[in-house]
């Protein structure tokens, strides 16, 4: 069987995940280079980051007790990885604070796997 390309792959998880109030926007990483007036070359550099994660957003949340029936964007941090494909300690890095400051981070191996984990957060 065919592996998805990594494109294909985030946007089957991006669709999974959106359905539970999850709305997730890719974040590639890198660095481009254009010509600019002159003929020179300027690098810039694109996405946020060493270590972020693949899919950044929110997921709407809805709180409870003294917030009744008031819906919240919560920060969502979600990494892919395929097959052997490992977490580097960057990623891991970013996916532990942005837990530890109150938002969702998780890893996910499917679109399906990617939905399951956004579940988890739903009362």
């Amino acid at each position: 069987m065919k592996r998805d390309s990594e494109k294909t792959f985030m946007d089957k998880a991006r669709m999974a995940m959106q359905p539970h109030g999850c709305r997730l926007f890719r974040n590639n990483n890198g660095m481009a280079e254009f010509a600019v007036k002159g003929g020179r070359m300027q690098k810039v550099k694109y996405g946020l980051g060493t270590g972020t994660s693949d899919l950044i957003g929110w997921t709407q949340v809805t709180i409870t007790e003294e917030m009744v029936g008031m819906t919240l964007a919560v920060f969502t941090a979600a990494e892919g990885k395929r097959g052997r494909d490992k977490l580097t300690d960057e990623q891991g890095v970013f996916l532990e604070v942005v837990s530890l400051m109150g938002g969702i981070s998780f890893v996910f191996k499917s679109p399906e796997h990617a939905a399951q984990q956004i579940e988890r957060w739903k009362p």
